[in-house]
């Protein structure tokens, strides 16, 4: 999610847009796990052990990966952020659109 997020920001002439470099790593947003909750923890871990096994489909399927579909739902779920869904399907379908991807997949 935050890699999504992050390319999203950049512009097409930004030389980090489609990969990503050291110095942009750190500007990467990525969530504070140790401001969870017990039962926040336990939730995570749960949704671990469910979707960490399931095959992903490649970049430009983003849109139509049901794995990272679910995979985004339960961090939205576990970071108590139910409301970023739609926002976050944007995203996915932005990403699957990429050019740079695009051009590069016979998929």
């Amino acid at each position: 999610m935050g890699l999504l997020i992050h390319w999203t920001q950049g512009v097409r002439q930004d030389p980090n847009r489609a990969r990503i470099g050291s110095q942009a790593v750190s500007k990467v947003p990525i969530p504070n796990f140790e401001e969870l909750s017990e039962n926040d923890i336990q939730k995570a871990k749960n949704y671990f052990l469910e979707l960490s096994n399931r095959p992903l489909l490649i970049c430009i399927r983003t849109n139509n990966d049901e794995t990272r579909m679910t995979i985004d739902h339960a961090i939205l779920d576990v970071m108590g952020m139910p409301q970023a869904q739609p926002i976050l399907e944007r995203i996915r379908e932005l990403w699957s659109q990429e050019p740079t991807l695009r051009g590069i997949s016979r998929y």
